[in-house]
Formats: C-alpha cells, structure tokens, sequence
C-alpha cells in the first residue's frame, strides 16, 4: 500500500466508521422487522457502491483509454460508448466529490460488512426498562382541571 493511500484510508476512516455504524443500524432495523437476512436488504447499497467504485475507476484511468482498448465491434457501438461516457461522468462528479464518495463507499462497506455478522449494533433493549415503575412515581394525579370520576 503506497503511504498516500494509507493515509487517505486513515483520513477517511472517522467518518466511515460512523457512516457505517448508521448503515448497520438501518440494516438491524430492516431486517428485524422485515425477517430478511441484513445481506439481503444491502443489495440495492452494494450495487450503488460498486458502480461508484467502477465510475471512479473510469474517471481515473480516461474514458478514451479504455474505449481504445476495447475491441474493434465494441468501439463502433454506441450503447457501449455511451455507458462508459456515463460511468465517466460520474466518476468525475465522484472525483470532484471526493471527500463524501470515499466514505460513502467504505462506510457502506463497513456497515453491510457490521451488519451481517452482528456486530455495531444497537444495545438490545430488554422489557425492564421499558417498563415504568408506576411505584416509584407515586399516584398518578391529572392535571388541574380535568375530573378524573368520569
């Protein structure tokens, strides 16, 4: 690993984290409720993650480098042109964005990554403390005004 990265990881590493703990949270939630597994319900997230991930990839090496490398058949066509013209928009969009499509993606990582084996997740909330000790409050009294007979 070249010491930019290292430090770019260990920049963007505080807020990952706390992303990725919102992520895990959300997906504990989700699945707790809905009965599906956490990996499950990221798909949608992984798929948004890993598409950045290639866009930054296209911004980064030049979209006419790649189209140049493609076959001849594919260089003519248009769909494919186009979708690499996307992804490098994108990517470019992500690249002037740095600083939130970085933890995005590790966050989303970290948090499906949390999610799935359990851990970051919210303290288990047990049925003695949702109770209330009506005891220790006292009488419950209404307030001035009100007629408790009725």
């Amino acid at each position: 690993m070249t010491p930019a990265a290292a430090l770019a990881l260990l920049f963007f590493a505080p807020l990952a984290f706390v992303y990725g703990r919102h992520v895990a949270h959300g997906l504990h939630r989700a699945a707790a409720a809905t009965g599906r597994t956490p990996l499950r319900l990221s798909r949608g997230r992984i798929v948004r993650a890993l598409g950045l991930v290639l866009a930054l990839a296209i911004a980064i090496a030049g979209r006419e480098t790649l189209a140049a490398g493609l076959p001849p058949t594919l260089q003519r066509n248009g769909g494919v042109l186009l979708v690499l013209w996307a992804l490098d928009k994108i990517g470019g969009l992500g690249l002037i964005l740095f600083f939130l499509s970085v933890p995005y993606v590790m966050g989303s990582a970290l948090g499906i990554a949390a999610a799935a084996t359990g851990r970051l997740l919210p303290p288990a909330e047990t049925a003695a403390e949702d109770e209330v000790d009506e005891t220790a409050a006292g009488p419950s009294e209404a307030p001035a005004g009100i007629d408790k007979t009725t």
